[in-house]
């Protein structure tokens, strides 16, 4: 005997069971499909920053090697702050005096290897100019208004800078008034003093009597240095006066109508 099916109950159970199929498959494919998402995730390139740079700071704050130390350099002397106001050069550099305002203390009047100023020393001591040594090396300190560019030739203002007389050499009548002021400044300084009209200031000594024209001295004339050295006390200066004139020459500089002017005498 045989047994018919009818064709529409086969199609269908064929049906069914595709479905039954595609339902068991289907945690499979969503297994398949998540993992796929993940692995895509985990693996996409992130982007760079651009021009990304390491940054050192908290290396340097470490300073594993130490730091380095700054050192202040001192300030050097500013010879602008000096002013030269006369000079007196002598063969023997060992008397050569300047001038010099605005140095330390109450002195004006300076020898070579004097401190000047904080840092400079005097080093040398020329006709126009005098040479410092500084923590900056030599600085040249020029009368004010004395031109020192290259090329340029110095001009000295007759206002400022002091004026030089051809030397005076003392011979004749004046070696015996030498002598004889030798002896009276040993024995009574004051009187030689008003004996010849020369009259003792705070800045020097008043020259009133024309007894030195020889010397080159005038009436009126103020010596405030004689080879450097400030003068104007008799009983303090007596000492190095008799000196000077032991030496056989002498620098004077004196204030003439005003103006600084300077001699140069030979004595006998």
């Amino acid at each position: 005997m045989t047994l018919r099916i009818p064709g529409i109950l086969i199609l269908l159970t064929a049906l069914s069971g595709a479905v039954s199929v595609a339902v068991a498959a289907l945690p499979v494919v969503s297994r398949y499909a998540a993992a796929d998402k993940v692995w895509t995730a985990t693996t996409s390139p992130r982007p760079s920053a651009p021009n990304a740079r390491l940054d050192l700071t908290p290396i340097l704050d470490f300073a594993p090697f130490g730091r380095a130390v700054t050192t202040a350099t001192p300030a050097a002397s500013e010879p602008s702050a000096l002013t030269l106001q006369g000079v007196s050069v002598s063969p023997d550099s060992r008397v050569s005096r300047a001038i010099i305002v605005g140095g330390i203390g109450d002195s004006t009047t300076y020898g070579i290897g004097d401190q000047v100023a904080g840092g400079a020393t005097l080093a040398e001591i020329a006709s126009d100019h005098v040479t410092l040594t500084t923590e900056n090396g030599p600085q040249r300190l020029g009368f004010p208004g004395l031109a020192t560019e290259a090329g340029t030739e110095a001009v000295l203002p007759p206002t400022i800078v002091p004026q030089r007389q051809t030397p005076v050499s003392a011979s004749g009548p004046v070696s015996l008034i030498m002598k004889s002021l030798r002896d009276q400044l040993k024995l009574n300084p004051q009187g030689l003093l008003d004996q010849y009209g020369i009259a003792p200031t705070s800045k020097g000594y008043l020259i009133g009597d024309e007894a030195f024209a020889e010397f080159g001295l005038q009436s009126g004339d103020l010596v405030t240095h004689i080879n450097g050295q400030k003068v104007g006390n008799v009983l303090a200066d007596r000492g190095f006066l008799d000196e000077v004139a032991s030496e056989g020459q002498a620098t004077v500089i004196v204030e003439r109508a005003g103006q600084p002017v300077t001699l140069e005498i030979t004595l006998p």
